[in-house]
């Protein structure tokens, strides 16, 4: 969990240290520039300046969406982990996975989300993780001290094996809750943050229990730019991760596995 740790730290230190540019003074309500969407969640978005549900004509001549002045918002990510394990064991080789997601968000800034996840290096000669997880969240976000945060929460689904079998969780299922910070650095250049905690209940197929359960952090730290394709807006960012999953059974499986590397991305909401 040390890195996990770490990143959380430099999260923190981003919130509370870094320096904020001459464009300060462009930002608005919720996650909002002048130039730039923001985002709750994963995709960094946010909703149109001066847009009132109770105003059809306003919302619409500033959204150009309708009457909701809602945002959609799309993206992906290609993760480069390394896998650790029980007592030192750890992986050959790094391997790619993928994170694609989609979610929604109203004009006072809740949203909904779903995000899936997939890992596999269980074919490493050494050691390696096999990763699932398909998340459903509820979200919402605010301002603090000029750093945007976005909460979420919801459902995981997931599957995690490892090499050998060593250590099994198929069809678990539990609570998951994200934390996400972004604050801006220099001109549409951003440090970005994301913790990601689950509580997950499942088969233990390796011990045989039927009611294991296991809890899955996840981290992120890097950097962002916001820009415009296509007369949309868009989000291109890069960093590193880090997975570790700890284990409730009275087995060796009580050292789990876990992951460290990096991971780059791309979205735009619309």
């Amino acid at each position: 969990m040390s890195r996990l740790f770490t990143l959380l730290a430099a999260l923190l230190l981003v919130a509370s240290q870094a320096t904020m540019s001459a464009e300060d003074s462009l930002l608005t309500r919720s996650f909002q520039f002048t130039d730039v969407d923001h985002s709750n969640n994963l995709i960094i978005r946010g909703q149109c300046d001066g847009c009132d549900s109770s105003d059809e004509d306003s919302c619409d001549s500033c959204c150009g969406i309708g009457s909701s002045c809602g945002t959609w918002s799309a993206g992906g990510e290609l993760v480069f982990l390394k896998d650790h394990g029980n007592y030192g064991y750890n992986a050959d080789e790094s391997e790619t996975g993928y994170r694609v997601f989609v979610g929604y968000e109203r004009d006072d800034g809740l949203g909904f989300s779903v995000r899936y996840f997939d890992y596999d290096n269980s074919d490493d000669a050494g050691y390696g993780n096999d990763l699932m997880s398909l998340d459903l969240e509820l979200s919402t976000n605010l301002e603090v001290c000029n750093t945007q945060i976005a909460l979420s929460g919801g459902y995981r689904h997931a599957d995690v094996s490892t090499t050998g079998d060593y250590a099994i969780w198929n069809d678990l299922n539990g609570i998951t809750f994200g934390i996400r910070a972004q604050r801006q650095l220099m001109c549409n250049i951003s440090a970005v943050a994301w913790l990601q905690e689950s509580f997950l209940f499942g088969r233990d197929d390796y011990n045989g229990y039927s009611n294991g359960h296991i809890n899955w952090s996840q981290a992120q730290l890097g950097l962002q730019y916001d820009g415009c394709f296509c007369g949309r807006s868009a989000w291109v960012r890069a960093g590193v991760e880090a997975h570790d999953l700890d284990a409730s059974d009275s087995g060796e499986n009580d050292v789990a596995p876990g992951a460290f590397g990096y991971f780059v991305g791309a979205g735009l909401s619309f």
